[in-house]
């Protein structure tokens, strides 16, 4: 039984293999996951967010009561015997924002304590991360949906413009990967256009946190995209945006995600197939440029490189220092 709580936590740009890492070390320490993915949370939306797990297997629903929501399916999935917690949490038509799920994130994560277990959170959805590690400066605030509606018909360079106009410090505080993000440019806008303000999380401030930072070149990271859209596109992507589109439609949150938005062209008999994959391609590379850009200069995290033929060794060592260490007097 653990004394001192502790988080440790997985990130990295896309296709690197952040979850398998995370069932190996979850596998030696005693942990369950929590994903960080914002993607995965659609129930449905299996093969093109890339759940690589045995989702044939039962869906255990959790009885914990601090845990169940009417709103949300809260549960795990089991793989190779390791709880898998935050898949399939809400319908493609539903909204779903970092905040409502790092109070999800938070829940589970009491739980996986009180159990003497360690929550490990893995995932490349940055701004979910950061939203349960710092808090964020938006946490509370409501979205407005009828301004989104409106902004979501500006171009980039319009957003820009009207993000640094309406909420000036909020623009300098973003990174290079942010200014030119639609959603956060559209949040950012939102926040300024209100009165009121959110408030941060102290939510960890007595934990011992780890963070790992699974890292690779550009080159090895745009092979692995390559190689896994080829995958499931094999395993039946097309399918399963054929039967999405029967119950929801591209205007609801999930079908507005990498892996199925650029399909929309192709299902309306615009572009070829081969089209398609060219633009997921090009937006997962994009994608991943983006993620590399958080957490690099973050104290809690350790880069560790996929590339180098010891990496899992390395974090095995570390991982291993850092959960036994002493309980500090305080």
């Amino acid at each position: 039984m653990r004394k001192k709580k502790k988080l440790l936590v997985i990130y990295g740009p896309t296709a690197i293999g952040k979850t398998s890492l995370g069932i190996k070390l979850a596998r030696q320490l005693g942990g369950e996951i929590i994903s960080a993915d914002s993607r995965q949370v659609y129930r449905g939306m299996d093969i093109g967010t890339g759940k690589d797990f045995p989702l044939s297997s039962k869906f255990q629903i959790t009885n914990i009561k601090q845990i169940s929501n009417n709103k949300y399916q809260t549960g795990y999935y089991l793989f190779k015997n390791v709880k898998v917690w935050l898949l399939d949490v809400i319908t493609p038509d539903q909204r779903f924002s970092a905040y409502q799920w790092s109070l999800l994130a938070k829940k589970v994560i009491k739980d996986i304590w009180a159990r003497g277990k360690l929550p490990i959170l893995a995932g490349g959805s940055a701004f979910y991360l950061k939203a349960l590690l710092d808090g964020l400066d938006t946490q509370g605030i409501k979205p407005d949906w009828d301004l989104r509606a409106k902004l979501g018909k500006l171009s980039l360079e319009k957003l820009q413009q009207k993000a640094g106009e309406i909420n000036p410090l909020g623009w300098k505080k973003l990174n290079q990967s942010d200014q030119n993000n639609p959603r956060r440019l559209m949040r950012l806008i939102e926040v300024g256009s209100g009165k009121s303000k959110g408030r941060k999380s102290d939510f960890l401030k007595e934990v011992s946190v780890f963070g790992i930072y699974l890292d690779a070149s550009l080159e090895f990271i745009k092979k692995r995209i390559e190689k896994r859209i080829e995958q499931r596109l094999d395993q039946g992507l097309v399918d399963e945006i054929k039967a999405l589109l029967k119950k929801y439609s591209w205007s609801d949150p999930g079908l507005n995600c990498l892996a199925y938005k650029e399909f929309k062209e192709y299902f309306g008999k615009k572009e070829s197939l081969k089209e398609g994959k060219l633009k997921w391609l090009k937006d997962e590379i994009d994608y991943a440029r983006r993620q590399k850009l958080w957490f690099r200069n973050d104290k809690r995290f350790t880069i560790f490189n996929k590339e180098e033929k010891n990496y899992l060794d390395k974090i095995r060592e570390k991982v291993k220092q850092w959960d036994n260490e002493e309980e500090k007097e305080s």
